[in-house]
């Protein structure tokens, strides 16, 4: 592994948490939009007829005409990213005999990956999880993913850091001996066991049980009933459309 991947690597997880700091003021609960992105996913997957998938896609394709054109770019981004991955993957069945497949599971893809960058987008990391808490998952999965994503952020940014400080000493030519590689990953392993150390240190100052509360109260507004009426739509297409395929 060379510094230019691992450099590449930690820019990628610093990169990843932009979400997380931003706040975001979403107009409907963050509950139901997760179980209507659910639903939504759910639909699509067992969808056998490709015209409920069109219709979905263009439903967040004009939503998504109404967001800032910052949020467009990294929606747009990660759509394009899986659309891509999931044609390559199902690029031979052109050549089996099964060409319906590549267009199919790539409409499936860019459906899913969309509607969870936009969800995403609309409520934030933290919105995100207060959404989970108001469906009651798990404290001890929402402790173990808050903190995944915030160490992956602040040691990717770590190692980048380093990785760079690494290249620009380095003189002649490079290569797996000289690369620094070993060091970077072993001081990188160091810095992170410190930082649990001070983590838990810090929860156990502040009393933190690992207990997630929310104290904010979400009133039912025509936004929540919109998105309902919206997923209603949604089940009654699918009915319908899939009866005319058979």
């Amino acid at each position: 592994m060379s510094t230019k991947l691992l450099k590449r690597i930690g820019k990628l997880f610093s990169d990843d948490l932009r979400y997380q700091n931003r706040k975001k003021e979403g107009k409907a609960a963050g509950s139901l939009v997760l179980l209507s992105a659910f639903l939504c996913i759910v639909l699509c997957s067992l969808s056998t007829n490709p015209w409920f998938v069109s219709c979905i896609l263009t439903a967040l394709l004009l939503r998504l005409a109404l967001m800032p054109p910052e949020e467009i770019a990294g929606v747009m981004k990660a759509t394009l990213a899986g659309a891509a991955l999931a044609a390559l993957i199902t690029l031979p069945a052109v050549f089996t005999g099964s060409p319906r497949t590549l267009g199919t599971v790539t409409m499936k893809t860019a459906e899913s990956v969309m509607l969870l960058a936009i969800v995403s987008e609309q409520l934030g990391w933290k919105g995100m999880t207060s959404a989970a808490v108001s469906l009651h998952l798990p404290d001890l999965f929402l402790l173990t993913l808050n903190t995944a994503v915030r160490y992956l952020h602040l040691l990717g940014r770590f190692a980048a850091r380093i990785s760079e400080a690494v290249s620009l000493r380095q003189v002649g030519e490079k290569n797996w001996k000289t690369s620094g590689t070993g060091g970077i990953i072993g001081t990188t392993f160091l810095k992170a066991q410190r930082m649990a150390d001070r983590n838990a240190e810090a929860m156990a100052c502040r009393c933190f049980d690992g207990t997630y509360r929310t104290l904010a109260r979400h009133s039912f507004t025509w936004h929540d009933a919109a998105l309902l009426a919206a997923d209603a739509l949604a089940v009654v297409l699918f009915v319908y459309l899939q009866a005319i395929a058979v």
